[in-house]
This record gives structure tokens, C-alpha cells and sequence, in this order.
């Protein structure tokens, strides 16, 4: 009798820990300082990323010819004397995985949620982090849920990461995002982000972006000047354009819905929307600390990630 080997099929719609925990595995393959060529968000890699950053060791009495950037002013307070602060290079540079999780990512027309798509890029990326010897950390926004866990060592911040993801009941179980007064717009979301980031972090931000005007675009700009963004924008086919003319049936976090696709100023104001929500990502993408990966609801994102962080590629 021929043994039959099982294969586990993937929930379009939800995300089990055994799942999180499989990616260890094609995380192995990857090597995030692979990023080289520019190429705005059509997957490929873009700038080179910059080198660890440095840790706060003490602080010394002023000498001539310190920058005066590095002034302690705390302890030049307490002292009456102007003191500078000295800094030692990190051994281990923290990387943070924001994601988001709001309504709008629990959505597709073909393939996979959005949200499963972020559970899952957040989830490979973090096991490779841990295995280049870097730290983990998290910041997850969810209808009613913020979660925030700082950068751990090894298993630890991977662990820490699953069990935010898992804490999600529309994305553990897969049932509808709750119905709350306010969700948290993405301006609130990136100022916090923004507040703290250290300098030298690595920072992957996980997201639809369906909200991301300029003053958003900003605070993940004013990242760029002391950390590494990489912005990795899911979406579906739907977004950047509409099918045929027609009545369509869509389900959603709200619940169904008709689509009606015959009216032209409709299609036009999708794409426009679409095409200024991937600009604004591009120009991000184009800073010196910035890169972007774009990936489709109907593409694999652990496949998608592999080949643009390949362990042996030389080029994207």
C-alpha cells in the first residue's frame, strides 16, 4: 500500500500559528542585505542597504572639535558642564515589522486576504532576521488592536510577532474585522511608527496604503533620513482596475455588495486613485534609505520575498 503524503492547503482567509512557524524554513534561503538594483515597486530590489547602526555607550565631558549633535543635554543639565555623548556600532540591528491589519486588508477578488498575505511576508521576514543574528520587533494596528513589542533576540521577537498576529480573532479564525466607531488612520499610525524608530533600524512596512495621502507619506519619508524602509504595498488586481462592464456581487469586511463597473468616471477615478497611491510609494522608494516590493493578492508573497532577498543573488 503507497504512502500518501499530506499536504497542508493554505487559508485564503486566515493564518494558523503552524503556518507562521513552517516559514522558518524558505526564510533560510533569504538574505536581507540582498537588496542592490532599483527598480520601484514591481518586486525587484532597489538601493543598497546602509550598514548597522550605533548604540549610545556614555558620555564624556565636551572636547573641541565634538559635533555638536551628540551634546548630552540631559546630563549637561545635571552637570553644569556640556558633556557629549559617545556611541558604540551595534552588533545586532533592530528591525521592525509594522503591519496592518485594518478592515480593508481582510479583501480580495482572486487569490489570498491581504492580511494573510501581510501575516505571512511578516512572518518570513522576521525568521530571517532572526537568522542573520538581528533583533525582531513589532507594530501591529488592527481595527480595535495595537500591538506593540520591541525588538527581541532570535526565537524570542519571531515568537513574540506570531502571537500579535495570532492575538487578531479576523485573522486567527477568519471571521469578519469588527465594526468600530473609528479606525486608526494611517497618518496616526506612521507618526507613532516614526516616534520610535531608532536610528540605524530596519524597518518593513507591511500594508494596502489605501489611505496614504502626502502627510502620511511623509513621516515614512522622514524615516528614510536615519533608518532603512522598505515598503512592501498588497493589493488587488481589482484596485488598479476595474473588469468588465457589469453588476458584481463583492463580499467584504461590511459585508456584500454590488459593484457596478459600467460607469467610465468609476474606472477612472480607481485607476487615478491607484496609480497616485503606487507614485507616492515609488518616490519613497527613490530616497536614499528607501525601497519598495509590490505583490498581488493572486501571488505567492513567501515566493514573491524569496526571490528578491535570493541568499546567493548578485542581482534582482
Amino acid at each position: 500500500m503507497n504512502a500518501v503524503v499530506a499536504r497542508a492547503v493554505e487559508s485564503p482567509v486566515s493564518v494558523g500559528l503552524p503556518t507562521l512557524l513552517r516559514l522558518a524554513r524558505p526564510a533560510s534561503t533569504m538574505n536581507l542585505d540582498a537588496l542592490k538594483a532599483r527598480a520601484p515597486l514591481h518586486g525587484g530590489a532597489l538601493s543598497a542597504l546602509r550598514g548597522r547602526g550605533m548604540e549610545y555607550d556614555e558620555s564624556r565631558p565636551y572636547q573641541q572639535g565634538d559635533d555638536p549633535r551628540s551634546i548630552d543635554w540631559r546630563v549637561t543639565a545635571r552637570s553644569g558642564r556640556t558633556h557629549t555623548k559617545l556611541f558604540r556600532e551595534e552588533r545586532e540591528r533592530p528591525v521592525l515589522l509594522w503591519v496592518d491589519l485594518r478592515p480593508s486588508m481582510f479583501f480580495a477578488t482572486t487569490g489570498s486576504y491581504k492580511a494573510v498575505l501581510a501575516a505571512r511576508a511578516a512572518a518570513l521576514l522576521a525568521w530571517a532576521t532572526a537568522q542573520q543574528g538581528d533583533r525582531v520587533g513589532v507594530q501591529l494596528f488592527a481595527a480595535d488592536t495595537h500591538i506593540e513589542r520591541r525588538p527581541a533576540r532570535g526565537r524570542h521577537g519571531v515568537l513574540a510577532l506570531c502571537s500579535a498576529l495570532m492575538s487578531v480573532p479576523a485573522l486567527a479564525q477568519g471571521a469578519s474585522p469588527p465594526l468600530v466607531a473609528e479606525v486608526p488612520g494611517i497618518q496616526t499610525m506612521l507618526a507613532r511608527l516614526a516616534r520610535v524608530v531608532r536610528p540605524g533600524t530596519r524597518v518593513f512596512a507591511i500594508s494596502d496604503f489605501h489611505d496614504l495621502d502626502d502627510a502620511a507619506a511623509e513621516h515614512l519619508g522622514e524615516l528614510t533620513r536615519h533608518a532603512e524602509l522598505l515598503t512592501l504595498l498588497l493589493h488587488d488586481r481589482i484596485e488598479s482596475e476595474l473588469p468588465p462592464p457589469g453588476r458584481y456581487r463583492i463580499l467584504g469586511p461590511a459585508g456584500e455588495a454590488m459593484l457596478d463597473t459600467g460607469a467610465a468616471t468609476l474606472n477612472e477615478a480607481q485607476r487615478q486613485q491607484f496609480a497616485q497611491r503606487r507614485a507616492r510609494l515609488e518616490r519613497l522608494a527613490r530616497l536614499p534609505g528607501g525601497h519598495g516590493l509590490a505583490c498581488r493578492t493572486d501571488e505567492d508573497v513567501v515566493a514573491v520575498l524569496q526571490r528578491r532577498f535570493a541568499r546567493r543573488a548578485g542581482r534582482a
